[in-house]
């Protein structure tokens, strides 16, 4: 892919400057890229702001583009979007060059939406403290997320520990894990390994179409659905909420109610 289509998608991923001009009182494109020879892994990590990561065949660099925002000049040069590379890792950093300069209280506000592309057979760590996620096409993600909601789709294996917001995992060719989830719906469908959500605190778990095990591990609150399961169904501890299962293939194991 070249590098001014790269960055005419990524426009459109970030939310592109126009956007920006339109809902900010100080706006600006921030921008990075790093060669991929040699590369093995990919880690961002993003402060508050939206975020998309795409995976393409065509891609010939890894390439971030980011729309920054802010409710003052002085914020909107402390917003940047860093890319570099320490051995065999890419790291992107997007947000305020000091965390520690970060308000937002009334009319105060700084966050930047970014969008990344790169080549499918790279793996990426992920550490984001607000905003809507959205991956696609990676060989593998791990996930750290304050609040948000988040998506990703198309992807080899998945972990994801988050706070708060919806969690929607669609087409894995490896196994799918929640670790943790404090509140939120979790959907989990078309799975070809074992999907696992280890703690749950609140909201509906659905899971379809997996086929190896489903492992829930203990869920607070909330609907449990599980559907066409290749291997065994298991949980651990449920505190409330109905658990509906059909077309599970191997052993069954839930609480007594």
């Amino acid at each position: 892919m070249r590098i001014g289509v790269m960055f005419t998608v990524l426009a459109l991923v970030a939310g592109g400057p126009g956007v920006a001009q339109a809902t900010c009182k100080f706006a600006a494109t921030r921008d990075g890229s790093a060669d991929l020879a040699g590369v093995a892994k990919v880690v961002i990590a993003t402060g508050p702001g939206d975020l998309k990561v795409v995976a393409s065949a065509d891609a010939r660099r890894i390439v971030a583009r980011g729309s920054a925002c802010a409710s003052s000049q002085e914020l909107l040069d402390k917003l940047d979007v860093e890319v570099r590379r320490e051995g065999d890792t890419v790291f992107i950093d997007a947000g305020l060059a000091d965390a520690r300069d970060m308000i937002t209280v009334g009319k105060i506000y700084a966050h930047i939406n970014i969008g990344v592309a790169l080549p499918p057979d790279l793996p990426v760590e992920l550490r984001d403290s607000s905003g809507a996620i959205s991956v696609s096409g990676v060989a593998a993600l791990k996930l750290d997320d304050s609040s948000g909601n988040i998506e990703v789709d198309d992807v080899g294996s998945v972990e994801i520990k988050d706070s708060s917001g919806d969690i929607a995992v669609t087409k894995a060719r490896g196994d799918v894990t929640v670790t943790f989830d404090g509140s939120g719906d979790i959907v989990i469908r078309d799975v070809g390994g074992n999907a696992e959500v280890g703690s749950d605190g609140s909201g509906d778990i659905r899971i379809s179409d997996v086929k190896g095990n489903v492992v829930i591990g203990n869920d607070g609150s909330g609907e449990i659905l599980v559907e066409n399961v290749g291997g065994d169904f298991t949980v651990g501890n449920d505190g409330s909420g109905g658990i509906t299962h059909r077309g599970v293939t191997g052993k069954i194991a839930i609480p007594e109610r």
